[in-house]
């Protein structure tokens, strides 16, 4: 039995849930089942939490471009504005800028970002 208790607060600005139809192998069902007769909120939560993970690391992953670029303005990326804002959309240029430039260290930090 899983010793997961999950209090969901509904307020007004939430978003309602739309209904879809999802295959899930029948041994994954049954286990959410066994767990909780509000197994389908217990899926929802177990997906809110892998999207909010996901997201973390995105963020990390950009405020750690965003440091590398500033740390390694000088050696990697004078081409560029000093006031060029790293996003989602440029972090490859940032790994680029280290793979070539950046020398042995500047790959450790590209292998970094690209994981």
């Amino acid at each position: 039995m899983i010793d997961m208790y999950i209090l969901f607060v509904y307020t007004s600005d939430m978003p309602v849930r739309q209904p879809i139809s999802i295959r899930l192998d029948p041994r994954l069902l049954d286990w959410y089942r066994a767990q909780s007769p509000r197994y389908q909120t217990l899926i929802h939560s177990v997906l809110t939490e892998h999207m909010r993970q996901k997201q973390s690391l995105a963020e990390r992953r950009l405020g750690r471009a965003q440091e590398i670029f500033r740390q390694y303005y000088a050696q990697c990326f004078w081409h560029y504005s000093p006031m060029l804002e790293v996003n989602e959309a440029n972090i490859s240029l940032v790994i680029q800028g280290l793979k070539k430039y950046g020398g042995k260290s500047g790959l450790l930090l590209a292998d970094e970002l690209c994981r």
